[in-house]
């Protein structure tokens, strides 16, 4: 059994019959043509605890949809009933805001009570992070509010029925995270995924629930191909550019432009102001490049050898060769 993914059949749909027309009979017809080229991917028969991780990474998705929606919608009906609140903290999902909200969902309500009162609440919710002088700046901006007046028992309804939703669901995604986590000790392959730095049990939950076992792909090009990383190139006549992934592998993180993979750079490691990618077939800049013998651009000064040190090179990276003498380098070009 074989899956042709969606993104296949929406480009060829045109080249039946020159039209985007989209009906059943067509994407029929369209499927049956790609199953035939070889243009499909396999479909992933998964064990138990695979299965599992897919169902709940789905719903972990679903879940933080919906939470972000409840939080958007939060902010609006803010923006109106009190404006002042948001710039007060940095995010309306920590402890403290919603605390506030829960308790006085108004500024009306929150300026007409004692000071004693707020800083004991506030205090209690943000375990001691929030000091006195903040407190008094918020109760000072509920009484200059310039919130809108009318309707103020529906607008206070809203806020508590959109707080009690949020909760509920933020309550139902610790439940399938701390799930997501006791089957993430239960396949190896995720176990192996939570080595890599910045990877949390529940992307590696994603990663092993998307693409299955190691043992279902014979080649890691396969892995590439069915994650859309592969690389991408241009050529036009005598012009020729290799080019990085469309996932964005390679790209520099400090500048506009993408690191030349052979420049002996570590891929994010460029942090100058390149905007232009460097190497053969690259469009003609100012002045030769500190990289690349012979070829121009705009991403280095020129003068980046033994013993100088060039102020616009692409960042901190090994190059691979010297211009004008060709030896290997010594130290790192800045």
């Amino acid at each position: 059994m074989v899956n042709v993914l969606p993104a296949h059949t929406n480009r060829s749909k045109e080249l039946e019959d020159n039209s985007p027309l989209k009906t059943d009979a067509k994407d029929a017809a369209q499927i049956a043509k790609l199953v035939g080229m070889g243009i499909f991917v396999r479909f992933p028969f998964l064990t138990t605890p695979y299965v599992e991780l897919r169902l709940l990474s789905v719903q972990r998705h679903r879940l933080t949809v919906e939470a972000t929606r409840f939080r958007n919608r939060l902010q609006g009906v803010l923006d109106l009933a009190w404006p002042e609140f948001l710039g007060q903290f940095s995010g309306l999902h920590k402890r403290t805001p919603l605390a506030i909200l829960a308790r006085w969902p108004l500024p009306q309500e929150f300026a007409a009570a004692t000071p004693q009162a707020v800083w004991r609440h506030i205090h209690a919710a943000s375990r001691g992070h929030v000091s006195k002088e903040r407190v008094a700046t918020l109760i000072a901006s509920a009484k200059e509010t310039i919130a809108l007046t009318q309707a103020t028992p529906e607008r206070r309804l809203e806020i508590t029925k959109l707080l009690a939703r949020w909760a509920l669901v933020r309550e139902q995604l610790a439940v399938v995270e701390a799930r997501i986590v006791a089957l993430v000790d239960q396949c190896p392959e995720a176990r192996v995924l939570l080595s890599v730095p910045e990877i949390s049990a529940a992307c590696a939950a994603t990663i092993v629930a998307e693409l299955g076992t190691p043992a279902d792909f014979q080649h890691p090009r396969q892995v590439l191909k069915l994650a859309g990383m592969n690389l991408t190139g241009r050529q036009s006549g005598q012009t020729e550019a290799a080019g990085a992934s469309p996932s964005g592998a390679g790209r520099c993180s400090g500048g506009s432009s993408s690191c030349w993979p052979a420049a002996g750079a570590s891929p994010g490691a460029c942090t100058g102001p390149s905007t232009r990618r460097c190497g053969p077939g690259a469009s003609r800049g100012p002045r030769p490049c500190a990289l690349w013998p012979g070829s121009w651009c705009r991403c280095c000064s020129g003068s980046c050898r033994p013993g100088s040190r060039s102020t616009r090179a692409v960042g901190v990276g090994i190059a691979t060769k010297w211009p004008r003498s060709g030896a290997m380098p010594s130290r790192r070009c800045r």
